[in-house]
C-alpha cells in the first residue's frame, strides 16, 4: 500500500513539475559541443547537461522531469534532444534512520516549498555552498595517459 501511495504521489509531482519545467528549460541556452564533449555554455543561463558528443549525456533540473533526479540522455538512439531515456534517483539511508530517503519525493533543505532535492554542479569536489542553477559548471577536461577525462561534480541538498 505504501509503495502504491508513493507511486501516485510521484506521478502527481512529475506531472506538475513537468508542466513548469517544460516552459523554464526552453529559455536556457543549449550546450556547447567542444571536441568530443558536451558542456554548458558559460556567462548566460544554460542547460545543465554534460557528456560525450557521441554517447551518453547527463543532466539536471530544470530540464524536463522531477527535481531530485539525474537525467540520462542517449542521443545515439536518435530520439532527439531533450528526450530523457532514464533517471537516476538517490535513496540514502541516513545513519540511525530505518527508512530510505527519496531524492525526488523529499523537500529540499534549500527550497522549503519545492519537492525534490536541489542538485547543482561544480568544478570543485569540495564545494559545499550551492551555486546558481542557472549557471551550471562547465566541467573539467584533463589529458590522461591514453586519452582525456571529463569530470563534473554534482551536489544535492
Amino acid at each position: 500500500m505504501r509503495q502504491l501511495l508513493l507511486s501516485l504521489f510521484l506521478l502527481i509531482i512529475t506531472f506538475s513539475d513537468a508542466q513548469q519545467s517544460l516552459s523554464n528549460w526552453k529559455r536556457l541556452t543549449p550546450p556547447d559541443t567542444v571536441g568530443t564533449w558536451i558542456q554548458p555554455v558559460q556567462g548566460k543561463p544554460a542547460m545543465p547537461v554534460w557528456g560525450h558528443a557521441n554517447g551518453i549525456i547527463v543532466g539536471l533540473a530544470p530540464l524536463p522531469g522531477p527535481r531530485g533526479l539525474i537525467r540520462i540522455y542517449t542521443p545515439y538512439l536518435n530520439y532527439g534532444f531533450p528526450e530523457v531515456m532514464n533517471f537516476i534517483a538517490f535513496e540514502p539511508i541516513p545513519r540511525g534512520a530505518e527508512e530510505r530517503g527519496y531524492s525526488e519525493l523529499e523537500k529540499s533543505s534549500l527550497d522549503k516549498d519545492e519537492w525534490g532535492k536541489r542538485f547543482w554542479s561544480s568544478d570543485d569536489a569540495a564545494a559545499v555552498l550551492p551555486l546558481n542553477e542557472q549557471y551550471p559548471a562547465r566541467g573539467i577536461v584533463e589529458k590522461i595517459a591514453d586519452g582525456k577525462s571529463f569530470t563534473i561534480h554534482c551536489m544535492q541538498r
